[in-house]
């Protein structure tokens, strides 16, 4: 059905799919949630900023489940894993284990991405704790990811490697920004209740 030249673009975009795209997949997700870590800072960053990070944010986890969505098409066409296994954990015939993990972590990726676009009406129907909650769950599914695209396949080369470390590095990073803001916040909370109850105070015997 193609000619020529659009079997050869055909045949170096399957390779390029089957090999690089579970690593773009992971390492946008990575960047997804250290930028999710740090755009709701309200003391450091201003307005603009936050809306610049989320949006990046948002981007960035199109991208992983865009590119998530390729990686498993291209496995599915390589009868690497069979199509019942992009929809059910542990049912691979090798790996099952680490293919699991990658099963599960790409449904919750899509579920996080979902109630990232729904987001209006969770907070409409009062509920944004479920809608914090959800997403949170993110947090949990990245180790889990992390293990199925080190060890799930072929052995990664050294700069696939390299670029898990950074993701590792980035998503800590982000971690530790978070609770700095949020130790910071807890003190400067705790010192201003402090400040108002001892104003509120006044010595024995005064008027």
């Amino acid at each position: 059905m193609l000619t020529a030249p659009g079997r050869v673009g055909y045949y170096y975009f399957f390779l390029y799919a089957e090999y690089y795209m579970g690593v773009i997949a992971l390492v946008a997700l990575s960047i997804t949630i250290m930028v999710g870590l740090v755009s709701t800072d309200r003391l450091v960053l201003s307005i603009r900023q936050r809306v610049m990070l989320q949006s990046t944010h948002r981007t960035t986890g199109l991208i992983a489940v865009s590119a998530l969505v390729i990686h498993v098409w291209s496995k599915v066409v390589e009868h690497h894993i069979g199509i019942i296994d992009a929809f059910i954990p542990f049912m691979a015939s090798y790996n099952r284990l680490l293919i699991g993990f990658g099963t599960i972590s790409g449904w919750i990726m899509i579920l996080v991405m979902w109630t990232g676009i729904a987001r209006a009406r969770f907070i409409g129907q009062d509920r944004p704790w479920l809608w914090r909650s959800i997403h949170a769950i993110s947090y949990l599914m990245w180790p889990i990811a992390l293990m199925h695209g080190l060890a799930a396949g072929r052995p990664a080369k050294t700069w696939v490697n390299v670029s898990y470390i950074l993701c590792i590095l980035l998503v800590l990073i982000g971690l530790a920004v978070r609770l700095s803001v949020s130790l910071n916040r807890r003190k400067d909370f705790s010192s201003t209740m402090g400040t108002s109850g001892s104003a509120g105070m006044r010595p024995a015997g005064s008027m």
